[in-house]
């Protein structure tokens, strides 16, 4: 899942309309990497897995975000 996807992910659980602008991030961040994969074979090989779906983790954690307004703020 690239960057936009997470967004778009985000903000469709919130409800909320993605708007953004795609930047060159080879101009703006020189160096950076464009890629961050992890991969999970290894862990997955001794037997782990997530309890839960990337998806209702997201869920889950903007739900208690909204219902713990006093720890962000």
């Amino acid at each position: 899942m690239d960057n936009l996807e997470l967004a778009e992910l985000i903000g469709g659980l919130m409800g909320k309309e993605t708007n953004y602008e795609i930047e060159n991030s080879e101009v703006q961040r020189p160096g950076h990497d464009p890629h961050y994969g992890l991969d999970d074979t290894k862990l997955k090989s001794l037997g782990w897995q997530a309890p839960l779906s990337f998806e209702e983790s997201m869920k889950n954690t903007i739900e208690w975000q909204r219902s713990h307004k006093e720890w962000i703020s």
